[in-house]
């Protein structure tokens, strides 16, 4: 019995590396050839596209790739078994097929655990990496607006993001118009630390100097300047308009508690919104266990000695339905239509349960 562990388990962990790499590579790939003059336009050379394929790939397909190779790999492990006449065998030395299905679970939620260490360090360390160098890039074509904007008395702040460990803010620009709303001051930093009295320490600004009453006298422009601006008295105000999605696990819960908001529907919806990326985030890695197990009665149905192509496209349809309403689900769930904890794990359990049923159909 320990051999037929160790047969099924070796297959499974092989094929597993297997479809990883070889997905990895053909979204390499079209990543390249999609973007090519977006990754070669860094001036970069090989450096520019090992930058763009090591933070791009991960920070978008890490997490949906690792589940979709367990499915694979658990399919295709029990499939070919099926149909080299391997079940077959196991069946006439009076061994139920489940036996070999056991071991590919176990190995399944191990590596659930594992796809969880990656996505709390990997994956969110090429997501920040990856914002950081999309808002440098944003930075260079003069600060293209986004992000968040703030209006105090005649000033108007424009910020592009922000970190609250550091108390920093990136892509700052401060605008200050005359009572009748005419430009008379333009600030544009790359990054502004915030102090405990709300005040906004800038250097390296570039200050533009306008006069609105005469429009014809030429703009005064400095450069490399530093000078700290008293925003508010309240330190965290624009700190929480930091990217949530790449947080580490810990952050994203510590940012939810002190930025979920209060009982206005704004902030009731911030705070459900927030709350279903926490779930979405815990429920990822326990998307291997999940796959496995839709994989399994899906494929001790093929036929001995046939092919795979039917079952195949029965299984593709499969991950293509958990997709979907993964998705609609999450956007319900994101807008405050839905709650976030029970809609995510609702259709965990509801497709978890699809495949106990499956697997109890091929017991009998």
């Amino acid at each position: 019995m320990r051999t037929l562990t160790q047969y099924f388990v070796a297959r499974y962990l092989t094929l597993f590396a297997a479809i990883l790499a070889a997905s990895t590579l053909t979204i390499v790939i079209v990543e390249t050839l999609l973007n090519y003059d977006v990754i070669f336009g860094m001036n970069e050379g090989g450096a520019g596209l090992l930058t763009y394929v090591f933070l791009r790939v991960p920070s978008y397909y890490l997490r949906d790739l690792i589940p979709v190779a367990a499915f694979g790999a658990s399919f295709f492990s029990l499939g070919l078994a099926v149909r080299w006449f391997e079940i077959t065998a196991l069946k006439a030395g009076g061994i139920s097929p489940h036996r070999a299905a056991l071991p590919l679970l176990a190995v399944a939620a191990l590596l659930s655990l594992c796809a969880f260490g990656v996505n709390e360090t990997i994956v969110t360390g090429a997501t920040r990496a990856w914002n950081e160098q999309q808002q440098a890039a944003d930075e260079q074509l003069v600060f293209r607006r986004r992000a968040f904007w703030y209006h105090k008395g005649s000033i108007v702040y424009n910020i592009m993001g922000s970190d609250p460990a550091t108390h920093t803010l990136r892509g700052v620009e401060i605008i200050r118009r005359t009572p009748r709303g005419r430009l008379e001051l333009d600030i544009l930093a790359e990054r502004a630390t915030v102090a405990k009295d709300g005040t906004w320490h800038l250097e390296n600004a570039t200050v533009r100097h306008f006069t609105p009453d005469r429009p014809e006298e030429p703009t005064r422009i400095e450069f490399g300047v530093t000078m700290d601006i008293h925003i508010s008295d309240d330190r965290d105000l624009l700190l929480r308009q930091t990217d949530a999605g790449s947080l580490p696990l810990p952050e994203l819960v510590a940012y939810i508690e002190r930025y979920g908001g209060d009982d206005e529907p704004a902030s009731r919806t911030n705070r459900e919104r927030l709350r279903t990326l926490l779930h979405q985030r815990l429920s990822e890695p326990v998307l291997v266990l999940l796959f496995t197990l839709l994989a399994v009665p899906l494929a001790l149905r093929a036929t001995p000695g046939g092919g795979l192509g039917p079952t195949s496209l029965y299984a593709v349809g499969t991950l293509g339905l958990f997709f979907l309403a993964r998705s609609v689900t999450i956007a319900l769930a994101t807008d405050g239509i839905m709650p976030g904890a029970a809609t995510v794990w609702g259709v965990l359990c509801l497709f978890a349960l699809w495949g106990c049923l499956g697997l109890w159909r091929t017991a009998r």
